[in-house]
């Protein structure tokens, strides 16, 4: 597994900030997204996006065990199209919770951290 460096470009820590002072994202949705960016640097992006189904992961199950997260999930990692083709999305939180990011060699990019709709309304060009 790939170690990675996990960056935030000015506009997605611009709008995370924002959306801390807003009360928009929980102490919980925090602690996860520490939590991906943590496995991202240890274990590579690979290994968030293989993480679809726990149960047929048991080699990640113990990894997952030892690390701090109340998303007790997976991420839900896949490929975006449309104006978002290259960039990739993992859930932080059941529901609501979004990191756009890509990859550039072992350099991830979080390029928007998100909350969306119920009707899943990810904004302009965003393509699931």
């Amino acid at each position: 597994m790939k170690k990675a460096q996990v960056f935030y470009t000015a506009a997605a820590h611009d709008s995370y900030v924002k959306m801390k002072e807003q009360d928009l994202v929980s102490s919980t949705d925090v602690k996860n997204i520490k939590y991906w960016v943590s496995l991202v640097e240890n274990y590579g992006a690979d290994f968030v996006q293989k993480i679809k189904d726990l149960d047929e992961l048991e080699n990640v199950i113990e990894v997952l065990k030892r690390l701090p997260c109340d998303y007790d999930n997976h991420f839900k990692d896949h490929a975006l199209s449309g104006k978002r083709r290259g960039q990739r999305a993992s859930s932080f939180n059941r529901d609501t919770g979004r990191i756009i990011y890509k990859v550039k060699n072992e350099r991830i990019e979080i390029i928007e951290i998100l909350k969306i709709t119920n009707k899943h309304d990810y904004g302009e060009g965003f393509d699931v």
